[in-house]
């Protein structure tokens, strides 16, 4: 299993590299001590606002005395932030959905567990298939050190996100029907049609 993880998470590298061409020249940074964020702000708005629709975005960076290499590693923690994001909103539809059906998460909760588990596993895939660059990359090259500090942005539509976990669930005909009648299930639809109506 973890031998089929790793050579996924290679070609889905390899797939992500293939697609980001490298044509613009990395800038100078004079300051080796600007704060992060400085450096690509437009990064971290799209992806604040892109959090705020109910979706998943992150932005990344990495630093490599390889350019390429610098992008490579930003894009594999920026498609790791979005899996544990990923993982944190199913986390908490989990619970809201086992304490509305159930009272507390304990009653009923190895069924639910099982349920939202194969969905976190089923889907997670799909869902870092679906991650797009939402911007090119922005690279800058170190005067001091001469290393390539390599920023991207990355993101899920919701849709995408949310019809996953739907999709999953309906593998459970009893328990989808449970998760249909619970405010969880009312609150994923709104997001989805909050989203929809931008």
């Amino acid at each position: 299993m973890r031998k089929v993880s790793y050579y996924l998470l290679l070609a889905l590298v390899a797939t992500s590299v293939i697609g980001c061409g490298g044509s613009k020249t990395a800038q100078q940074d004079d300051d080796d001590m600007v704060e992060q964020k400085q450096r690509a702000p437009e990064f971290y708005a799209l992806a604040e606002k892109i959090n705020k629709g109910g979706g998943v975005a992150e932005v990344a960076f990495a630093e490599s005395e390889r350019e390429d290499f610098a992008e490579q590693k930003a894009i594999i923690e920026a498609q790791r932030l979005i899996s544990q994001r990923y993982e944190t909103k199913i986390a908490g539809l989990t619970k809201r959905f086992a304490e509305e059906v159930s009272g507390n998460t304990s009653a009923g909760g190895a069924e639910i567990n099982e349920l939202f588990s194969n969905t976190v596993k089923a889907s997670t895939k799909t869902v870092l298939q679906g991650a797009t660059k939402l911007k090119p990359p922005k690279t800058f090259k170190s005067k001091k050190s001469g290393k390539f500090t390599c920023y991207v942005v990355y993101g899920i539509d919701p849709d995408n996100l949310n019809q996953s976990i739907m999709d999953q669930a309906k593998t459970n005909p009893k328990l989808y029907e449970r998760f249909r009648a619970s405010q969880a299930f009312q609150d994923l639809q709104k997001e989805m049609e909050a989203y929809d109506g931008q």
